[in-house]
């Protein structure tokens, strides 16, 4: 009876523990939401290694969700993101409209050997529009934008043009198309006289296609030291990575970890084109630029 009992402790002490041990091994799950500024396939093709070494230095299960501006604010209000990375002037948008905790960190972009923590605005027309040269000569013309809430492709280069005598939402036809490569797309086929993008498209759609550098002539290009694209406005501070409220400290202090560890030739750095995180910058600038 007594060796019964004792079989009957070790069967059910074993079902028990193979109930829990799944549990016990599951990693706790966290979502990284990454603002769509080029199609979507090729942000998630970036940042899937990020996503990646976060999981392995954290323990986390980190999950990558690319979103348009519009569905990234859907999933924020309803608590579906954990953590998020957009451009700086969505993010006081959304900051406006829902508590959030703060930046962990500001993106650091690469190109070709150089980085920089600074973003702005490119303004783009065909290279035949010989009537188009200077800023003034944008006054009624169609103007192609990602969206307003869009810092390099709208904002910055909309306060240009208010500097030098333009006010574009009052003397042009704007037509907001969701993503940067939507707007090229519409200033090569003659949809609109221009485009607005944010620094760093330009580059990499020449890389791709290299023939589009013919095609393409960028207005009121700035000449700026050490920064490495090709700009039409003055510079604001980059992507901030931002967590939700409703995060634990201690994953939050592990997710900024991470970041702040992520070196320049790491797989995942090199894919997204980054030189890596830096503490929060000042958004003061695009605060008053907003």
């Amino acid at each position: 009876m007594n060796r019964l009992c004792s079989c009957t402790l070790i069967l059910v002490l074993g079902l028990l523990a193979g109930l829990w041990a799944p549990l016990a091994v599951a990693k706790e799950a966290v979502t990284l939401g990454i603002l769509s500024y080029r199609p979507e396939p090729v942000i998630e093709e970036r940042y899937s290694l990020l996503a990646e070494y976060l999981s392995q230095e954290t323990g986390l299960e980190v999950r990558l969700r690319v979103f348009n501006q519009n569905d990234m604010n859907r999933a924020l209000a309803s608590n579906r993101v954990d953590f998020f990375l957009t451009n700086p002037s969505h993010f006081l948008m959304i900051r406006s409209e829902r508590s959030l905790t703060g930046v962990l960190a500001t993106l650091q972009r690469e190109w070709q050997g150089r980085s920089t923590g600074s973003i702005g605005g490119l303004i783009l027309t065909r290279t035949e529009r010989s009537d188009i040269n200077r800023l003034a000569d944008l006054r009624g013309k169609s103007i192609a934008t990602p969206g307003i809430y869009y810092l390099g492709g709208f904002q910055a280069a909309a306060l240009e043009l208010r500097d030098a005598g333009v006010d574009i939402l009052r003397h042009n036809r704007m037509v907001h198309l969701g993503n940067h490569d939507r707007v090229i797309r519409a200033v090569l086929t003659g949809d609109t006289d221009v485009g607005f993008v944010r620094t760093g498209v330009y580059e990499e759609l020449i890389q791709e296609n290299p023939a589009l550098a013919d095609e393409l002539k960028m207005i009121h290009v700035q000449s700026l030291a050490g920064f490495p694209f090709a700009v039409s406005t003055r510079l604001y501070p980059e992507w901030p990575l931002v967590s939700l409220p409703h995060v634990d400290s201690q994953i939050v202090r592990q997710v900024a970890s991470a970041l702040f560890a992520l070196q320049r030739g790491h797989p995942a750095a090199r894919a997204a084109g980054l030189a890596g995180f830096s503490p929060p910058a000042d958004y003061q600038s695009v605060e008053d630029l907003a």
